[in-house]
């Protein structure tokens, strides 16, 4: 089997699932469009057939009836008919367009929320890795297209039982008429679907392109980030780039499309040439009382509605086959596994090790070697020690020593590439992530700030709290937070961000105090907290500490930080160097070591003199 004949397979395959979707999202929504599309199939093939009746009957009557006498009768059924089918036309028209936008609608949330329920469980080290952004923004902008899906299939449905049924009226004119029809419209239909083909193929190829562009666009419409691009005369130079990734794009699409302008055209005018062989053959037939003057006009209507439909039907079929397309990206992502994805958990936990609670001897790091998916390049090497249970440690070195990346394998986003970690002996592999996640706080430098109310930027911590007060507010008070929410003009409940019209603007220290509340609240076992202070004053900090001292007792505390006056708090110290472990001790005895700590701390401390 070809490639192509596996492709047009596999995306015919996709119809069911793409009905499915739409089943499972309203069986009683998908039932009344399906109704609504053969209604609306009926309307134009039984219009063109009562026609033919009501001119038959004038010409009977006309040729046989005496002057002054026509039996009227006879037209009182095939009028009430045609008077009916257009009624009932109009009706299902306008219910079916209102019925497919409600199932476009709700059918794309499920696939959103499909598709946010699968970014959300996949394996941290993914969550880096361009291609899997490549999918995931694919899949999530087809989510977006669901609804124009329903259109499209919906009214596929109605034009191809509209084109069988006109298929019949011409065949009752001759059977010839109808090979003519196909003959003459199948090309174009035929060669719009190749186009469309190449088309997706073309935007798949483009996915990395379409992201700088869509990035460039975030940047120059982010507000904050405005300030900054104005301040550095950035903007005119973002708007020159943007400019030249579009005129990229625009350029591919613009040939592609003249190309398919150029070829609609010639096909039209071919199934224009079919139409009129028809009605020059119906004309002949009806000169030589061949057929009568009602299968003249079927035939005249019959033809160019076939033709009609005919481009329809196929260009729908055509549109469903670009849709298919683009659906194949949603449920490509929906049903990859990434099995074989470099960097992904060695384990999911399934011996089902439980925690130990409390954590009795602490946490080791055995030989523990770390390069990030497909990178050759070791960020941490043979790095070994115990971190006691119940006991701070901070971290410190140059930047790019290694220290976010040895959080992130304590909180395990990653798996060591070599050696071990382990918690009272047991190999943190061998814990299930989730498991272990319920054990750990950490908040990252580069924390999320969520535009959402001061009771929800606290309370993600843990979740079952997030309606209590007291606790919201003790976490408050060991992040030295607490004046700070009593000042916001609705406490915990006042939105943060510009983003909604009710939002306050906060600072940067305020927005790290938030974070570290929400580090607070959780009933973790571990604390971590990289440069939690960065952008905070002296006395803050000072009570910040005072705070997590208080957070910290009975649990394993790990921290970053370029402070020294923060650093010196620790119970022990790691010095991290290009990677390695160079030093640890306490501050007393890293400082008369004369080594890399007190090199780092003598400058820090010479600046305040």
């Amino acid at each position: 089997m070809s490639d192509r004949t596996s492709r047009l397979s596999t995306l015919v395959s996709l119809l069911p699932r793409l009905l499915a979707v739409f089943w499972r999202t309203s069986p009683c929504l998908t039932s009344v469009a399906v109704l609504l599309a053969i209604g609306n199939a009926a309307v134009v093939p039984s219009q063109i057939w009562l026609t033919k009746v009501i001119i038959d009957r004038i010409a009977e009557n006309v040729s046989s009836a005496t002057e002054g006498s026509y039996a009227l009768t006879n037209f009182v059924l095939p009028v009430a008919g045609i008077v009916g089918v257009w009624i009932l036309g109009v009706i299902a028209q306008s219910l079916a367009v209102h019925v497919r936008r409600l199932l476009g609608q709700r059918s794309s949330h499920r696939a959103r929320m499909q598709v946010f329920a699968k970014m959300a469980v996949l394996d941290p080290a993914l969550l880096e890795t361009p291609a899997v952004h490549d999918s995931f923004n694919n899949a999530l902008e087809e989510t977006e297209q669901v609804h124009e899906t329903a259109f499209f299939v919906f009214g596929w449905i109605s034009d191809l039982l509209s084109l069988i049924a006109i298929i019949g009226l011409l065949a009752h004119i001759h059977p010839g008429a109808v090979v003519v029809i196909i003959l003459t419209s199948a090309p174009g239909a035929i060669a719009q679907a190749g186009f469309l083909a190449r088309y997706y193929n073309i935007v798949r190829e483009r996915s990395e392109l379409r992201r700088r562009i869509q990035y460039l666009g975030d940047l120059l419409s982010n507000a904050p980030g405005l300030r900054e691009l104005r301040l550095f005369g950035l903007v005119e130079y973002l708007l020159d780039q943007y400019r030249r990734l579009w005129k990229v794009q625009h350029a591919d699409d613009r040939s592609h499309w003249l190309r398919l302008g150029r070829t609609d055209l010639l096909y039209g005018l071919l199934s224009v040439v079919g139409t009129l062989t028809i009605w020059c053959y119906a004309i002949f037939r009806g000169l030589m009382g061949m057929i009568s003057i009602g299968d003249v006009s079927l035939a005249f209507q019959a033809a160019e509605q076939g033709r009609s439909r005919f481009n329809s039907a196929f260009s729908s079929g055509a549109r469903g086959f670009e849709r298919l397309l683009y659906a194949s990206n949603l449920f490509e992502f929906l049903d990859r596994e990434w099995e074989d994805a470099e960097g992904k958990l060695q384990s999911q936990g399934t011996k089902g090790v439980a925690i130990p609670k409390p954590i009795q001897k602490g946490i080791e790091f055995r030989d523990v070697s770390f390069r990030y998916p497909g990178s050759n390049e070791y960020v941490l090497r043979n790095i070994s020690y115990h971190l006691p249970a119940g006991h701070t440690t901070a971290i410190v070195g140059p930047n790019g020593a290694g220290k976010t990346t040895l959080i992130k394998l304590l909180v395990r986003l990653y798996d060591p590439t070599e050696g071990t970690i382990l918690v009272d002996g047991i190999d943190l592999r061998e814990i299930e992530p989730e498991s272990w996640w319920r054990h750990v706080s950490v908040i990252f430098q580069d924390f999320q700030r969520y535009n959402l109310a001061a009771r929800e930027n606290i309370g993600f911590g843990e979740l079952e709290h997030l309606h209590d007060d007291d606790n919201l507010m003790r976490a408050a008070r060991l992040a030295g937070a607490e004046t700070l929410i009593q000042q916001f003009p609705r406490g915990l409940d006042t939105m943060f961000g510009r983003v909604f019209s009710d939002g306050i603007e906060i600072s940067g220290g305020e927005w790290q105090r938030i974070a570290l509340r929400r580090a607070f609240i959780r009933d973790a076992q571990v604390i971590v907290l990289d440069e939690p202070t960065a952008a905070l004053d002296a006395f803050t900090e000072r009570e910040i500490y005072e705070g997590f001292a208080r957070a910290i007792v009975g649990k394993t505390g790990l921290l970053i930080s370029h402070r020294f006056s923060t650093v010196r708090m620790a119970d022990s110290i790691l010095v991290l160097e290009e990677g390695q472990l160079v030093e640890h001790g306490t501050h007393e005895q890293l400082v008369s070591t004369n080594g890399l700590y007190a090199e780092m701390f003598t400058t820090q401390a010479s600046q305040y003199r």
